[in-house]
């Protein structure tokens, strides 16, 4: 069982481009859930006076912590947090990097509908091209991307063109979970908050981003609209 978790960063928008020019979709596929579970904790414990200084009132409940968010951390703990995940090789990451400029305005009047085609759009290819294996898939999304008439869609859509049409898939499960109940939904949060950081501050994330690169951890990035001419 292959098993994929999905958050998103930033705004769909055709309208407002210049103050949200872009919508990330992180794609963060877990080889061990057991290990990546624990180092993530073995962080937050470790840094929970300093999570808690930030008075973030998304992360804590009163003295009570109760999920990590990406938007609500410091560069600095940002920095610290990816370059202890990335020491272990426990999980990797496609990512869906969508221009809002130069979407078509269809596509964005159903955004429920337009999250699910560039999710399947993107797994497609990438199974295609052996960046994700094939298989089982459990694809687990905060709950807050979509909503709840629309849930059942993307499983349908998965099962119709990656399994029967494709073969690339031979059963695929998609589950939305409220993401304090779920610390692997909360690194994908992460990880595309740190990606959407990364495209507005080339400079201020480039370090991190080559690591990530060159440790096989960032496995792709799919552009969206595709242009053919490139």
């Amino acid at each position: 069982m292959e098993y994929l978790f999905i958050d998103e960063s930033g705004t769909m928008t055709n309208i407002y481009c210049e103050q949200f020019p872009y919508f990330i979709i992180c794609l963060l596929h877990v080889k061990d859930l057991r290990k990546l579970k624990t180092i993530t904790k073995q962080f937050i414990s470790r840094n929970l006076n300093t999570l808690k200084s930030l008075g973030s009132k998304k992360m804590f409940r009163g003295d009570k912590f109760i999920e990590i968010k990406g938007s609500e951390l410091s560069y600095n703990l940002k920095i610290e947090f990816a370059e202890h995940l990335c020491k272990y090789d426990v999980f990797d990451i496609v990512y869906i990097d969508i221009e809002n400029k130069d979407i078509d305005k269809k596509l964005y009047k159903n955004k429920a509908r337009a999250f699910n085609y560039l999710v399947d759009l993107c797994l497609g290819f990438v199974i295609k091209n052996d960046i994700f294996p094939k298989g089982d898939y459990s694809i687990q999304i905060d709950e807050r991307n979509i909503k709840t008439n629309a849930r059942k869609t993307l499983e349908d859509y998965l099962t119709m063109e990656l399994g029967f049409k494709q073969n690339y898939i031979n059963e695929v499960t998609v589950k939305y979970f409220d993401s304090s109940n779920n610390i692997y939904i909360q690194l994908s949060d992460f990880f595309s908050n740190l990606y959407y950081s990364y495209k507005r501050n080339n400079e201020k994330y480039n370090s991190i981003f080559e690591k990530m690169k060159n440790k096989g951890i960032v496995k792709y990035i799919f552009k969206f609209p595709i242009h053919k001419d490139k």
